[in-house]
């Protein structure tokens, strides 16, 4: 809105002369200045503990799993050998206060069966209800998402 002549989403009498820079770069059309360029990350986790010989799995449910998964493999969807993913499917809800524990019992039931199982040598996972409730700014259900959380941990 600051700097795109085209913006046309609400009416903006004076245009601000103001020197504007985005910390990432969101899209490649944008021709503001970049304060982080994207690096290419090497032996990022997953590589590293592959390269260890050890059995890794990620799990989480479909809100954050590209945070168990692509983030964590450098902003790359690939896997490395001793990888293994689980989505878990997050609940289809308008918002997420109005079922403030998401999937983590099936969650937590899949984890600790995998534990049980000692088939992995590390278990990355991702418990989005929290954030994601919170998010809603509902704060009964944000507590009662926290509550769940705990129960889970348990």
């Amino acid at each position: 809105a600051f700097k795109d002549a085209d913006f046309s989403d609400f009416q903006r009498p004076i245009a601000p002369q103001i020197n504007l820079a985005t910390m990432n770069r969101y899209r490649e059309d944008w021709t503001l200045p970049v304060l982080f360029p994207p690096v290419a990350i090497k032996n990022h986790l997953g590589e590293v503990l592959s390269h260890a010989g050890l059995k890794q799995l990620r799990i989480a449910e479909t809100e954050k799993y590209a945070h168990v998964t692509f983030f964590f493999n450098g902003g790359s969807d690939t896997t490395s050998p001793g990888e293994d993913r689980v989505l878990i499917p997050s609940p289809k809800v308008a918002t997420y206060d109005l079922k403030p524990e998401m999937s983590l019992p099936e969650l937590t039931e899949r984890v600790v069966q995998e534990i049980e199982k000692r088939s992995y040598d590390a278990i990355i996972m991702n418990v989005a209800n929290p954030d994601m409730v919170g998010h809603t700014g509902v704060m009964e259900a944000a507590v009662a998402a926290v509550h769940a959380t705990d129960s889970a941990i348990d």
